[in-house]
């Protein structure tokens, strides 16, 4: 005769476990291979992506409900209704979970971000790893993971730098006072229109097709600007406005303005500030 624990036996626990593990492998297996299916395939279509969460899910679903109702042989309807009081008592205890579930729920739903997506949360840009149920997976640009409550999405703002077209970035350039001013102008303008990783040449790295779809119609108003900040007896400030499209290279690409900046201005005799 089995062992029982209260009602229900060993036997009988230790088959709903079994099946909650084959449950857990195999969903996510089957996520992972069709994640790796899409991604030979090239697909950006963000909802093949979302049935595949769904599908996961519904694994998850599927398999822990059939290891209560048949392997365990509880009727669910009747064990709600019989938990009374302490249901409830647990349910409170457990409202910031079931919140981050929720919370996740509407992300995978509303779909703020993404995953891949760059976005900057509570000051950090981060590049989403994986949108779960109950959390999310982030790399920091330094490489440093956060794993975050998804509750936290909800009371902070999250700035999604995928989904927008064109980040600007500025740069200040200090020149002596006694500088040629217009040919510092012009040679920093000409050192940014010369950039490939700034508009408007950074739609050389794009297809007709996606240069058609992202570029807007004024490209004009997002072609670098050169202005004065401020002025002095001894140096003048120029502020340097230029638009990019990806922010996991922002650093990258202003040192690689600065130093083209040092570089032409000692070709070209301009002191800097």
């Amino acid at each position: 005769m089995a062992l029982e624990i209260g009602a229900i036996s060993l036997e009988r626990i230790t088959l709903f476990v079994f099946a909650v593990l084959v449950t857990a492998v195999g969903g996510n297996v089957a996520y992972s291979l069709i994640l790796k299916y899409l991604e030979t395939r090239h697909v950006k279509f963000w909802g093949a992506y979302l049935l595949a969460k769904m599908l996961l899910y519904s694994t998850y679903v599927v398999g822990i409900g059939y290891g209560i109702t048949y392997v365990l042989a509880f009727n669910v309807s009747e064990l709600v209704a019989s938990l009374g009081l302490l249901g409830i008592v647990i349910a409170s205890g457990a409202m910031p979970m079931i919140q981050n579930y929720y919370s996740g729920f509407l992300i995978i739903l509303d779909r703020p971000f993404r995953e891949k997506d760059y976005v900057e949360f509570n000051g950090t840009v981060c590049k989403v790893i994986n949108i779960g149920l109950r959390r999310t997976q982030m790399r920091a640009v330094d490489g440093r993971i956060f794993i975050v409550p998804n509750t936290m999405f909800f009371s902070s703002p999250v700035i999604n730098y995928t989904q927008g077209e064109y980040l600007k970035t500025t740069l200040e350039v200090p020149i002596a006072h006694d500088a040629d001013m217009e040919k510092a102008r012009a040679v920093i303008m000409e050192i940014c229109v010369e950039n490939s990783n700034i508009v408007p040449k950074v739609s050389k790295h794009m297809s007709v097709l996606e240069a058609l779809l992202s570029l807007p119609k004024d490209i004009k108003k997002l072609e670098p600007k050169i202005l004065i900040k401020s002025m002095d007896k001894d140096r003048t400030v120029l502020e340097v406005w230029f638009w990019i499209q990806n922010i996991n290279r922002r650093d990258a690409i202003c040192s690689e303005v600065l130093w083209r900046v040092k570089e032409r201005f000692k070709e070209e005799g301009i002191k800097l500030g």
